[in-house]
Formats: C-alpha cells, sequence, structure tokens
C-alpha cells in the first residue's frame, strides 16, 4: 500500500513490518477486480464534499482539511456520553457490559481457541503469547469492562500499542480519545488511522499505522464508514422527549400544586402612581421567586431559569374598590404519569433491555425455572450481547497476532481463520436453555434405544436406525463432537485396560476377560494354545497346605476345604 502522503509517526515503520501480508494480497485482488460500487461507495462520493476528504482509487485520502469531520464526531459522542449519565440508560448500559465481560471461576474473560490443529509447540507459544497480551499488556480483569462500556457508548475504540525500546514486542497501550482518532479506508478495510490534536499549534495531526492501533466499531453507519454511530444513536429522540417531559412535570407540578394568594392592599387616597410603588416595595419585601434549574434538578432563587409560582397583588381604594379575583385552588390530578412511563417503555425498547429487567410487575431472573416461563426478550438480549462481543474482538485478536509475528511465529499460523476468540458467558438465561435442550435430547434418544440396531438385536425388525445415525440426527451430535466423543471413548478403555494389566487382576469387561464372566473368550487353538491346563487331581498343593488338610478332621473346617478346593478350580479353569 502507497501512502507516501502521509507522515507517520517513528514506530509506524517497525509495527507495519509485523504486519501480516496472507491476507493483504487477497484484499488487493478484491478491491483491485470489484467492478461495482457499493452504497458506502456511493454514500462517499455524495457527502466527500462535506466531510472535507475524497475517495480517489478506492482509497481514502487526507489532501483536505478534516476539522467539520471532528467536530461533528465530538459533538456526537459529548451527546452519548451524557445519554450514559442518565439513570434509566445507565442501568441498560450496566446489564449489556456485565453480559459482555464477565470472569469466570478461572479467572478467565476470553479464551482462545484453535479451529484446527496446529503442531503442538506452536500452539503452546501461542497461548503463552496470548496470556502475556490479555493479562499483562492488556489486563482485561482490571480494564475489560471499562474498554467495552466504552465501545458500547462512543461505538468506537482505539488502543494504541506501545513497543519497547528494541522494538520487538509490545509492553502497554494507550487509550486514545474516539472523538480524535478516525480511520482511513481502502475500500472497507481499514489502512490506516489519523488523530487531530486541538488546541496544538504543532504537530497537530498524526498518523498511526493499521496494526500500531487496536481498533473496533459498532458497525453502524451514517453516510460515510468513518461516520460511525452506536448504540445510543436510536434512544437519541427518545431520550429528548423523556427529559423534556420530566422537567416540564416537575415545573407543572410546583406551579400548580400550591395554592395562590391574594393581595388585597388597602392604599386609602393614594394616588395611582404611589399606590402601585407602594405594592412593589411590598412585594420584594415580602415575595421571592422561586427557580428550577433543569441541570441539576434543584429548585433556588439563584437564576431566572424557569418561573415557579406569582402571586397576584391588587390595589384597592379607601372605600374598599377595586380589583378582586377569587382564590385559584391548586393544580388537580398531580399524581399521573402515565405519559412519562410511556416514553420510559419506548426507551427501555430501544435499548433493548428485556421488560423482565425493568418492569416492577413481572418476576426478574432472581426467580430461577424452566426456560419457557422466561421471556423470548432474554434470548435477544443475549443475541445482542453477543453480537457486541463479536464487533469487539478485533481490538485484542488484531494486536494479538501482531505481537506472534513479532515473537517469531511462522506466519501460516496466523491466519485469521484458525483461531476463535470466545468469550466467558454469564447468561444464566442461556445455561439454563442448554441444559433443557440436552435433558430432551437424551429423553428423545432413550426412547430411539428400542429402534437402534446392535448385535445383540440384529433379528428385531424395529432395529431400524444406526448407532451414529441416531447420535447424529436425533440427538443432534456435530460430526466434531462425534468424532471426538469416539476419541475420548476408545481412551477410556485403553487406561482401563492398561489399569488393569498393572493391577494384575483379570476379571475382564469388568472383571479382566472378554466374557461376561471374566474368563478370556475364545480359546486359542493349535500350537497357541499352550500345555494343556492341569486337571483337578493333577493340580500341585502346597506341602504345608497338605499337610494341614490330613491333619484337619472337624466339619466345619471341612466345609472350608470345599470352598477352596473350588476356588482353585474356578482360578485354574478362567485365568
Amino acid at each position: 500500500m502507497q501512502l507516501e502522503f502521509l507522515k507517520f509517526n517513528p514506530f509506524a515503520k517497525s509495527f507495519d513490518r509485523y504486519m501480516p501480508k496472507f491476507e493483504e494480497k487477497q484484499i488487493e485482488q478484491i478491491n483491485k477486480n470489484a467492478q461495482g460500487l457499493s452504497q458506502e461507495d456511493l454514500d462517499s462520493i455524495q457527502y466527500e464534499s462535506q466531510l472535507g476528504y475524497s475517495n480517489i482509487d478506492n482509497i481514502l485520502i487526507s489532501n483536505i482539511d478534516f476539522d467539520q469531520l471532528f467536530k461533528d464526531k465530538l459533538s456526537r459522542i459529548s451527546k452519548y456520553k451524557e445519554m450514559s449519565m442518565y439513570p434509566e440508560i445507565g442501568v441498560a448500559l450496566d446489564y449489556v457490559c456485565d453480559e459482555g465481560i464477565y470472569e469466570n471461576e478461572e479467572g478467565e474473560i476470553a479464551t482462545l481457541e484453535f479451529v484446527e490443529d496446529l503442531p503442538r509447540a506452536v500452539e503452546k507459544k501461542l497461548r503463552d503469547i496470548f496470556e502475556y497480551f490479555t493479562y499483562d499488556v492488556l489486563d482485561l480483569q482490571n480494564n475489560g469492562w471499562k474498554f467495552f462500556r466504552k465501545f458500547v457508548i462512543e461505538s468506537e475504540i482505539y488502543l494504541e500499542m506501545v513497543m519497547d525500546s528494541s522494538r520487538k514486542n509490545i509492553i502497554g497501550f494507550k487509550e486514545l480519545p474516539s472523538y480524535s482518532m478516525v480511520p482511513l479506508y481502502r475500500g472497507s478495510v481499514v489502512e490506516a488511522y489519523k488523530q487531530s490534536v486541538p488546541n496544538v499549534k504543532s504537530d497537530r495531526i498524526r498518523n498511526f499505522a493499521k496494526n500500531q492501533i487496536g481498533y473496533a466499531n459498532f458497525g453502524q453507519f451514517g453516510k460515510t464508514r468513518v461516520d460511525i454511530r452506536g448504540y445510543l444513536e436510536p434512544a437519541i429522540r427518545l431520550y429528548n422527549q423523556l427529559r423534556n417531559l420530566e422537567d416540564s412535570l416537575i415545573v407543572y407540578r410546583l406551579v400548580r400544586a400550591p395554592e395562590r394568594r391574594i393581595w388585597n392592599i388597602a392604599t386609602g387616597k393614594m394616588p395611582k402612581g404611589k399606590a402601585e410603588q407602594y405594592i412593589q416595595n411590598l412585594i420584594r419585601k415580602y415575595k421571592q421567586k422561586a427557580i428550577y434549574n433543569s441541570e441539576t434538578g434543584k429548585v433556588d432563587s439563584a437564576a431566572n431559569i424557569q418561573s415557579m409560582n406569582e402571586d397576584y397583588w391588587f390595589a384597592k381604594r379607601e372605600d374598599g374598590q377595586g380589583t378582586t379575583v377569587e382564590q385559584i385552588t391548586g393544580g388537580m390530578n398531580l399524581g399521573e404519569i402515565t405519559d412519562v412511563n410511556y416514553f420510559l417503555e419506548k426507551l427501555y425498547k430501544v435499548l433493548k433491555l428485556p421488560r423482565n429487567r425493568w418492569d416492577n410487575n413481572m418476576p426478574g431472573m432472581a426467580s430461577l425455572g424452566r426456560s419457557g416461563e422466561m421471556m423470548r426478550d432474554e434470548i435477544k438480549f443475549t443475541n445482542f450481547v453477543q453480537r457486541c462481543q463479536n464487533l469487539f474482538k478485533p481490538v485484542i485478536m488484531d494486536p494479538f497476532l501482531t505481537l506472534a509475528k513479532m515473537r517469531g511465529v511462522d506466519e501460516q499460523y496466523l491466519r485469521s481463520d484458525l483461531f476463535k476468540l470466545t468469550f466467558s458467558q454469564n447468561s444464566l438465561f442461556k445455561e439454563i436453555k442448554e441444559l433443557e435442550a440436552n435433558q430432551e435430547k437424551l429423553n428423545i434418544l432413550s426412547t430411539a434405544t428400542a429402534f437402534v440396531s446392535s448385535p445383540m438385536n440384529k433379528s428385531d425388525p424395529n432395529a431400524i436406525f444406526a448407532k451414529e445415525f441416531a447420535v447424529k440426527n436425533i440427538y443432534k451430535m456435530s460430526d466434531e463432537d462425534y468424532a471426538l466423543n469416539e476419541k475420548l471413548k476408545k481412551k477410556e478403555e485403553e487406561e482401563a485396560k492398561a489399569n488393569q494389566e498393572e493391577n494384575g487382576f483379570g476379571f475382564g469387561d469388568q472383571f479382566g476377560g472378554n466374557d461376561q464372566f471374566g474368563g478370556g473368550g475364545e480359546q486359542p487353538q493349535g500350537d497357541e494354545a499352550g500345555p494343556p491346563p492341569l486337571a483337578p487331581e493333577e493340580e500341585e498343593i502346597p506341602p504345608d497346605f497338605a499337610k494341614s488338610l490330613k491333619e484337619e478332621k472337624k466339619p466345619r473346617e471341612k466345609k472350608k476345604l470345599i470352598v477352596d478346593q473350588r476356588f482353585v478350580e474356578f482360578v485354574r479353569n478362567y485365568k
């Protein structure tokens, strides 16, 4: 890629040297051979004059000022942060982050799995690198939740990877403000990053190599790919409406709740001007305006934001004549908040929060039961959190692959399709659902066992299913799981056989032999048969034991002797 027009930072070339190249050629061919224009391309052409960049040869170049872009981005992210402070939205964000980042019993937040078998030494080295990167560099146990929350709120996250002085290892990271960063694309692939530093006269623009930044976005775009929209974007309108409604409700109650006082001031024979002046003096002496601050929620008289209540002041002549107003009672139905609940319910729906987590009239997840008793919203919420986790994965995987190449791992083992990053799950509903699904599968398989063929029921006309067919199609076991299960069964059989041989027991199957009584099954024939077994009368008996037999005369001991002879005969015949 040629980006000579960009002035990169001193470490960019070092990172670029370690960037895996196996996917770059494929991406270049796709961009070169694709003939149509995507929706992003069309939007970019229509909007390029407003954003201040050009799309030439399918690559975004920064030869025009980006000030307007960064200004719009700062305004949008500031709005997202403001919304995150709203209590109901904050609760929804906590639910999403608690489900998305969870430390399991082993202290793991994310685990690295291999889709294909790799050489054992390579696999061990990759696991060690992954453990170092997640525990020592990123410290996901302490920073993972914070990273994920920032990603969900701001719709983007940028982590600069920091090299050591030898430029052969990543030793740390720096979290960069999302509003100051923008990715540069070739087609739909990020090629570099640009940072605009405000209030700095020199070196205001800084550029980063692609793999120098751990980057992820929420996957929702406005008019271009650099116009990222996040989780809170659909809730902006409802948030504004709900907040205005709550403020107006507070003002209405404070204004209408108290009864107004009517002041009839005796002014005698004062001229009109002096009477009004006299009344104004009394007003200033006895009256104080109550002011409501919508930003802090305080009611005070520090500023003239919204006037709360006004008394009525009228002058009366000496004879009692003058303007009079009847007493004004306080407002009615001040406890009605149906309209507030309506907008609040819509806000929760936009935030994809399950109803049983915010509706006090419904049972929460604390009351456990069958998954059929739980809400379908829980399934949708779990799927949404998993999509967020998939969008967040590049922040971890891309720098990890760069670090693996720095550590000398062959590039053929660094293809992204060889790995699978799995986050620990904290979804109680999902666990209950899986347990119930497995239980139902086992029940069905148990019922179908009578129709599965085996050597014992070959003649049974009802034995129409093969064992493998029943396991894969009735129990729905995948080919990979079936192969793994057969492998583990064989391993267990070999271990059991080895233990039997080590202990010297010959009770097979469970007694040591091949038949149901612990014998050896079919007897060898010919020369392989060995010497014939001794007849019962030819069994050699130790001298001491024979002597004890001759001397023993008690009936009870003779009964014991019979048992011993039978045991010897049993061992001789079935050994």
